[in-house]
């Protein structure tokens, strides 16, 4: 919960510059749908995994495995872009400003969270292979 509390505060800060938010709202939105979405999942896949509920248990795995990626995969991805940012801003200093756009940022935000759904989809499509 206090993620939602972080994106409330990364949108009010005035001194942080837009490449820096984009990240930082990024990482807390996977942040988020880890916390609110895949860890629920995971309890309700060790609930049925104890009653062995074999149709119940195919949905509820296939749709644990396709959150967790895509979550947790836009959160690896987030933190391994944001490492970057930081790295160039420190690296390049003065020039940073000029040759790291707003625009790439955020198709860099974009592709993160693209290709977490891909990959989410790919582990979705090798599940449903197992189970069909």
């Amino acid at each position: 919960m206090l993620n939602i509390v972080a994106i409330y505060a990364i949108r009010k800060t005035p001194s942080l510059s837009k490449n820096l938010k984009a990240l930082l709202l990024c990482l807390a939105v996977s942040d988020l749908g880890v916390g609110l979405l895949a860890q629920p999942m995971y309890v309700t896949r060790l609930v049925v995994d104890s009653t062995q509920t074999n149709t119940t248990y195919n949905t509820i795995f296939v749709a644990f495995l396709i959150l967790t990626n895509l979550f947790t995969f836009a959160s690896w991805f987030s933190v391994t872009a944001l490492c970057a940012d930081r790295f160039f801003a420190i690296y390049l200093h003065l020039r940073y400003q000029e040759l790291v756009k707003y625009k790439s940022v955020a198709a860099a935000v974009v592709f993160i969270w693209i290709f977490s759904a891909l990959i989410s989809l790919m582990s979705f499509s090798s599940t449903a292979l197992v189970f069909s």
